[in-house]
């Protein structure tokens, strides 16, 4: 939208114009207001109309101390901070071996390396969009064990996100997200909002904006946690907290029986107020109506690129042995985002009959050629219809042959290696 002034002659919504012409009454001021107010509800009505729309940031926000490992003074702090298009993970550690490589790891998987100064100290910044490679996933540190490692023990480490049993001392975690529409729902958002504080407080708070009115009912991982009825805007909110000496807040607003406290609560039915008595990190949230659900989606930041593999695929042509007359074949090696690892084996222009697919030296699977001589085998780490597991020893360069099986002989037909 774009606001008229003196001499701006292009084409602007009317009711702009006719409260920009009032201003110059008395009544102008008011009229402003009226319109701006209309033009807001109105853009915020097509903002929850759109589908997929949602109010929530995808965001995670996590400072966490490491704990000490070894036998010295090592201290460690580790700050994540996740966002679409922006990823990294700072650590600032102390009184380490100095100038010494030491490793970064994430469930025992090398994430990255860094060096300590002559005092033993480092600050890291890792750009997690930049880690991974081939099979190995960009490292999302949520829900994993992260250790530092001085090339023989781990010195350093600490749960990111797990069990908040596991939390550190003084933990500081913002997570936020929106929950995914269901297709055949038309309007309104769900926004989830997960907090843990240093003074041992957290929340979780899951707002409804705009949805169809009427009663819902939230569920995490599986376990109902409250309902709650919207206004007739189809505005409601869930608050579960805890509170550290309290055994979190107490109540049940709305007077629905559904709520975790355990006293009386205070508040309109639209907002409910309790006890958080559950861990709700990375755990499923669905919002339902009538059993139906409305909304769903982990309580975790959707951060895309993040903990997935780069698709990438190779292939390599095998070569006829001498000693034969007739033949052709191709290996191919892809990456999938999944991270599974997927080969495709094609011959042709064999004789029809059982063959021994050889990896690294060692059978690892039969190829059967039907009448025509052709054939095409797909392999996957996770087989779906028509792929067939994949065989032990699949590796780039791993060396590739063809070998025929009784009747057929014990002659190798092709050869090669991996891409």
């Amino acid at each position: 939208m774009r606001l008229v002034t003196d001499g701006d002659t292009g084409d602007t919504d009317s009711s702009v114009r006719t409260a920009l012409e009032a201003c110059n009454s008395n009544e102008g001021i008011l009229i402003m207001r009226n319109t701006a107010r209309h033009l807001l509800a109105a853009s915020l009505a097509a903002v929850l109309l759109t589908p997929g729309a949602g109010l929530a940031r995808e965001e995670s926000k996590i400072r966490l101390f490491m704990e000490k490992l070894g036998g010295g003074n090592e201290k460690g702090m580790l700050r994540s901070q996740l966002a679409p298009g922006s990823a990294s993970l700072r650590l600032h550690v102390n009184h380490l071996v100095p100038n010494l490589e030491h490793i970064v790891m994430g469930d025992g998987v090398e994430v990255d390396r860094f060096t300590t100064n002559g005092a033993g100290n480092a600050e890291v910044r890792i750009d997690l969009f930049a880690t991974g490679g081939g099979t190995t996933p960009t490292f999302d540190p949520r829900g994993k064990f992260l250790t530092i490692n001085d090339g023989t023990n781990d010195v350093l480490a600490a749960w990111v996100y797990a069990d908040p049993a596991a939390d550190p001392p003084r933990p500081q975690i913002k997570e936020t997200t929106a929950l995914a529409r269901d297709a055949l729902v038309m309007q309104g958002a769900v926004d989830a909002r997960y907090e843990a504080l240093p003074s041992g407080s957290a929340r979780l708070l899951i707002a409804l904006r705009g949805v169809v009115p009427g009663d819902y009912e939230v569920f995490v991982d599986g376990a109902s946690i409250a309902t709650v009825t919207t206004n007739p805007a189809g505005h409601a909110s869930v608050d579960l907290r805890v509170q550290p000496g309290q055994g979190g807040m107490s109540g049940n607003a709305g007077g629905n029986g559904n709520g975790n406290g355990n006293g009386k609560g205070k508040g309109n039915a639209n907002k409910h107020k309790g006890a958080l008595t559950m861990n709700p990190r990375s755990k499923l949230i669905e919002v339902k109506q009538a059993s139906a659900v409305h909304f769903s989606g982990s309580m975790l930041a959707q951060i895309p690129g993040l903990g997935v593999c780069a698709a990438s695929s190779a292939s390599a042509n095998l070569a006829l042995d001498p000693a034969q007359t007739a033949g052709s074949g191709s290996v191919m090696l892809d990456v999938e985002a999944s991270c599974d690892l997927q080969l495709t084996v094609s011959v042709a222009g064999l004789a029809a009959g059982d063959y021994d697919l050889v990896i690294a030296g060692a059978p690892a699977a039969v190829i059967t050629v039907p009448v025509g001589g052709a054939a095409t085998v797909v392999y996957d780490e996770t087989p779906e219809a028509g792929e067939l597991p994949l065989p032990a020893g699949v590796a780039s360069a791993a060396s590739v042959a063809i070998v025929q099986k009784p009747p057929l002989g014990t002659a190798t037909v092709l050869t090669g290696e991996l891409p």
